[in-house]
């Protein structure tokens, strides 16, 4: 769901745009076990599908995506691109030889220009029709707090970008790389010619420094609200910020007895019970079912044919498509992959008790979530038996099951 496609202006309508889909997310594990990352949502719609979406109103209707992990996955779900009104076509990466590697792969056109952006973004609508309009060579920048963990931009005294520094300890500016470019007629001559880095790879920045160094800098479109999506808490903040942005509506069914206070968003189809308390922002899915007698939270998404139970309580909380959360449950700040089944009486912590940050676990690494409040993740297909409890930053791998009674402590991905 999401603002309606606009019509496209009709100096744009030859330009096209490359996106680049062909990562797996292994950060994002346990949730791209059955999917690629660009499939996860970003609010009520794919991070993907929402960049078709975006791209469309900024004027672009001709787009290629570059595939490799689960390249079928990605071309049932978005199609030929016409439900957006666009056309979509696809072109598989092959072996990943780095990011320049793949903008190649989409076979960008030699004598005009084209934007290139990263699939796994988070950008405010209306972010695409300002790079369109800032013109070929110009790219996206975002300020951050810690741009050492980022590729930090170098600017001359014009503001113009000049250089990018990746994740260096001393980083030149607090203004990163976004993940988007309007590259300009030639372009794909520089990434014909980029050679292999230290690393074996074949770096989109080489082609790009190569252009800032024959072109005097690109202009940065400084974007404010850009999100990485680099890990599964970061759709809980993605989730938030397309909630504040939809706006409000009642399109399925309301009992009288249930309480909305707020932007509470209803799909036709979804089916709100008697008793039902729901605090706004939050969203409900087509054919959905929440209470009678529960507690919705702000910041909460409810995909498409969830259900949630009686008694129970969600806060700041990601059900995916075909979760269930039985009667007196409380899930806290998580995220829940598809068809996810939560036994009755099964309870999350979302905080710790000396109020210090939550840390997880992936693939045996320890990684700080660096939020205060945050439960669990549960890739797709998780059940847990009735009473389950479920410690702070546990994730559950996909088909994982716990037994009635049950206390996780801790992650087992």
């Amino acid at each position: 769901m999401g603002p309606k496609p606009q019509e496209a202006p009709a100096r744009c309508w030859r330009m096209r745009a490359i996106l680049l889909a062909a990562g797996e997310g292994k950060r994002m594990r346990p949730l791209t076990a059955k999917r690629p990352k660009v499939l996860l949502p970003a609010g009520p719609e794919p991070m993907l599908h929402r960049l078709v979406r975006q791209l469309v109103q900024a004027g672009v209707v001709d787009i290629t995506i570059v595939t490799h992990y689960q390249a079928k996955a990605i071309e049932a779900s978005v199609g030929d691109g016409s439900q957006w009104g666009a056309t979509v076509r696809y072109a598989p990466q092959g072996s990943p030889q780095g990011t320049g590697h793949a903008v190649a792969a989409g076979a960008p056109p030699e004598d005009e220009p084209f934007l290139a952006l990263n699939g796994d973004v988070f950008l405010p609508e209306g972010t695409l029709a300002r790079l369109v309009a800032a013109g070929p060579g110009s790219l996206l920048a975002a300020k951050v707090a810690d741009p050492a963990a980022y590729g930090a931009f170098r600017l001359d005294a014009t503001e113009r970008v000049v250089g990018v520094a990746e994740k260096s300890d001393a980083p030149p500016s607090d203004l990163v790389n976004a993940g988007g470019y309007h590259c300009p007629p030639g372009f794909a001559a520089r990434l014909a010619a980029v050679k292999p880095s230290p690393r074996g790879e074949l770096e989109l920045t080489d082609a790009l420094q190569a252009a800032f160094d024959a072109e005097g800098g690109w202009q940065a479109v400084t974007v404010d609200g850009w999100l990485d999506v680099g890990r599964p808490w970061d759709l809980l903040e993605a989730g938030a910020r397309a909630l504040a942005e939809l706006p409000e509506g009642r399109d399925g069914v309301v009992e009288n007895g249930a309480t909305l206070h707020g932007k509470v968003i209803v799909a036709r189809g979804a089916h709100v019970k008697a008793g039902s308390y729901i605090e706004g922002p939050v969203y409900i899915g087509a054919d959905s079912v929440v209470g009678p007698n529960c507690y919705l939270r702000p910041n909460t998404i409810v995909l498409d044919n969830c259900k949630v139970g009686n008694a129970t309580e969600v806060k700041a909380s990601l059900l995916m498509a075909g979760a269930h959360v039985g009667h007196l449950s409380y899930v806290g700040d998580s995220v829940l992959g598809e068809r996810v089944n939560f036994g009755a009486g099964t309870l999350v912590a979302n905080l710790r008790h000396d109020g210090k940050t939550v840390k997880t676990t992936q693939e045996g690494v320890r990684v700080d979530t660096r939020r205060r409040k945050f439960g669990v993740v549960c890739g797709d297909d998780v059940h847990t038996g009735i009473n389950t409890s479920l410690n702070v930053g546990v994730m559950l791998p996909a088909d994982g099951a716990t037994t009635p009674g049950e206390v996780v402590l801790k992650s087992r991905v």
